[in-house]
Parts: structure tokens; sequence; C-alpha cells
């Protein structure tokens, strides 16, 4: 018998990730986006459109952000490991 996995929203993956960002931390965008993907990866949300919550989240709990996402969109993509869930 298998557990029902909760699909978590995107609004949810932002605050369970920026969470557990120290207030002083530097983070990387192209990394948070990246991971916002791997909790939610249902999200409808371009790149572009995935900043201003983070952004957000993140500034309330006095987080740096390095905005480093490539203007083109070529942030690569999650990768997961063969077998992975």
């Amino acid at each position: 018998m298998s557990k029902a996995v909760r699909r978590i929203s995107t609004a949810e993956a932002i605050e369970t990730l920026v969470h557990g960002w120290g207030p002083g931390r530097i983070v990387s965008m192209a990394d948070a986006v990246r991971a916002v993907r791997t909790l939610a990866p249902h999200c409808e949300l371009t790149d572009d459109e995935l900043v201003e919550p983070i952004a957000r989240c993140a500034l309330a709990r006095r987080v740096t952000l390095n905005f480093d996402l490539p203007r083109d969109g070529s942030l690569a993509p999650v990768t997961r490991p063969a077998g992975g869930d």
C-alpha cells in the first residue's frame, strides 16, 4: 500500500525554502528557483515570475539575494539522479 504524496503549492515551496535560510545569508536566485522547482515540480510559473515571490519572502527574513538568473531564460533544468523520484 503506497502513501499518497501531498502536492505543495508554489507558495508553500517558497515558504519552506526561505524558512531554512538564516538572516544575513547570501542566496543565489538561480539556486532558489531550481529549489522551488524541485519542491513543486508542477509549478507553472516562469523563472522570471518566481523571482518576485522568492525575493519578497527572502526580504522578510533579511536574506541577501544574488540575482544571477540568465537574462536569456537558459536556466539549467533540475536534474534528478537515475531511479530517483
